[in-house]
C-alpha cells in the first residue's frame, strides 16, 4: 500500500515538473509556439552589436556567430548544435583600427567598419586585410563638415546587391563649444539641427562608387518638424526585401524607404494598447542644461521605445521590440524594462501583442528556423551591453 502510494506520488510529482519546464519555456501567445532551447558555450564576453546570423548560401545552412573585439579579438562561427565551426581572428585588422562593427557576407568576405577613422575593411577567414577603403579620401562633402559612419544599434552592417548601407553622424566644424555657457548651449543646438538638416544617410557601393542622398525629409517624417527643439538621438534602422526601416526613440513612427531611389514608400504608426510609444524630447536650456545627461538618461529608461524590427520571410511576419512606459521609480527598484512583442502581417495589420516575461526579454535573433529570444535575465548590476561566456536562446515557431 505504502509502496503504491509512493509511486502515485512519484509520478504526480513528474508530470508537475515537465508541466513547469513546459510553462518555463511557453510564451502567452495565441501564435507562438516553444520549439527548444540552443545552447551556445562561447567562452568570451560578448558585446550585444556583435553577434548575429551568418547565411552560407552553398550550404543553405544558417550559422549563430559572436565576435570580441577587444580582448579575444575573434568572431566564433558556431552551428545551431553548438559546435564551433569557424574562428576568425581579428588581430591583423586591429592592428589598423578599431572596429565599431561588423557583417558576415560570406568566409572569405567579412566587412569591418572602423571606429572614429571611416574607412572600411574586407577581411577573409584567415584574417587577412584583402581591401580597404577610406571614405573620407573619396566622398564628395561640403569642406566645413565632420562626420562618422555608424551602423544601427540594432542592425548589423546592411547589404543590398552591392550596396553597403551605413548611418552618418554629420555636423559642421564651426560650431564650437566656447568657453561661455550660452556657448556651449549654442554648440550643442548647432550640432543637433546641424545633423536634422544634414544628409544623415549614406549609400555606399563595393565597387567604390559613392553618393550622398536622402535628407533632413527623414525627419520630417518621424516628428513635426516645428517641434524639434529638443534632444533628438540618430535614429536606427534595419533593411528588409530591398527596403530599408527606420525608427527613432523619439516617434512612434516606422518609415520605409525604397533602397535603391531613397524615397519614402510607406509611414506606419505603431500603436500598442498597454505603452505610449515614443520619448518625450529634453529640451536644450539653462535649466536643463547642467542636468542633461541625467534627464536624457531618466527619459531613456522610462519611456515607451521602438527597439528592434524583424522580418521572417518564410511566415512573411514582422516582428516589433517595444520598450514598455514605465515610471522611473518603478526602474530604480526593479534595475528592469519589461518588453512588448508586437505581431504583424505583411500588409501590417497587427496580429498580437505578447508581454515578454522577464526572463525572455534579452536579445532577440530573426533566423529562418522563427524567432530566438535570449533567456538571460539583465539587471543593471550587470552590463547591459553585453553577454558573458555561455548564451541560452529559445527557439518559437509563428503558427496561425
Amino acid at each position: 500500500m505504502n509502496i503504491r502510494f509512493i509511486f502515485i506520488v512519484l509520478i504526480t510529482l513528474f508530470f508537475i515538473s515537465c508541466s513547469n519546464i513546459e510553462n518555463k519555456n511557453a510564451l502567452k501567445s495565441n501564435h507562438l509556439d516553444y520549439v527548444q532551447d540552443y545552447i551556445f558555450n562561447i567562452g568570451m564576453s560578448v558585446r550585444r552589436k556583435h553577434l548575429g546570423i551568418y547565411f552560407d548560401k552553398q550550404k543553405k545552412q544558417e550559422y549563430i556567430y559572436f565576435g570580441n573585439v577587444v580582448t579575444d579579438k575573434v568572431i566564433k562561427i558556431f552551428s545551431f548544435s553548438n559546435e564551433l565551426k569557424w574562428e576568425i581572428p581579428l588581430d591583423k585588422v586591429l592592428k589598423e583600427t578599431e572596429i565599431e562593427d561588423f557583417s558576415i557576407i560570406s568566409l572569405d568576405t567579412i566587412i569591418v567598419l572602423s571606429q572614429y577613422t571611416n574607412k572600411i575593411f574586407f577581411i577573409d577567414n584567415k584574417g587577412d586585410v584583402w581591401k580597404k577603403v577610406a571614405l573620407d579620401t573619396i566622398i564628395n562633402h561640403p569642406v566645413d563638415s565632420q562626420y562618422e559612419f555608424f551602423t544601427s544599434s540594432y542592425s548589423k552592417i546592411n547589404i543590398n546587391n552591392s550596396n553597403i548601407i551605413l548611418g552618418v553622424d554629420w555636423r559642421k566644424k564651426d560650431f564650437d563649444k566656447g568657453d561661455d555657457f550660452k556657448g556651449y548651449i549654442n554648440w550643442i543646438k548647432g550640432f543637433y539641427y546641424n545633423v536634422w538638416n544634414s544628409d544623415n544617410y549614406i549609400r555606399i557601393n563595393i565597387n567604390d562608387f559613392y553618393d550622398y542622398k536622402f535628407g533632413c525629409k527623414l525627419y520630417k517624417t518621424l516628428f513635426p518638424y516645428d517641434s524639434i527643439k529638443g534632444f533628438v538621438e540618430l535614429y536606427n534602422y534595419s533593411l528588409f526585401n530591398n527596403e530599408i526601416y527606420v525608427h527613432s526613440d523619439y516617434s512612434n513612427k516606422i518609415i520605409i524607404l525604397n533602397s535603391d531611389s531613397l524615397f519614402i514608400t510607406k509611414t506606419l504608426t505603431i500603436k500598442s494598447k498597454q505603452s505610449a510609444i515614443g520619448a518625450h524630447l529634453t529640451p536644450i536650456n539653462e535649466e536643463t542644461l547642467p542636468k542633461f545627461q541625467d534627464l536624457i538618461l531618466k527619459n531613456a529608461r522610462s519611456s515607451g521605445i521602438i527597439v528592434r524590427i524583424f522580418f521572417n520571410p518564410d511566415d512573411e511576419i514582422y516582428y516589433i521590440v517595444i520598450l514598455k512606459q514605465i515610471s522611473y521609480d518603478f526602474y530604480k527598484k526593479n534595475k528592469y524594462r519589461p518588453k512588448i512583442l508586437m505581431l504583424y502581417d505583411k500588409k501590417f495589420h497587427k496580429i498580437e501583442e505578447i508581454n515578454l516575461p522577464r526572463d525572455k526579454s534579452g536579445f532577440i535573433l530573426s533566423t529562418n528556423k522563427g524567432l530566438l529570444i535570449n533567456r538571460t535575465i539583465v539587471n543593471e548590476s550587470d552590463n547591459m551591453n553585453y553577454f558573458d561566456q555561455k548564451l541560452i536562446f529559445s527557439l518559437y515557431k509563428y503558427y496561425e
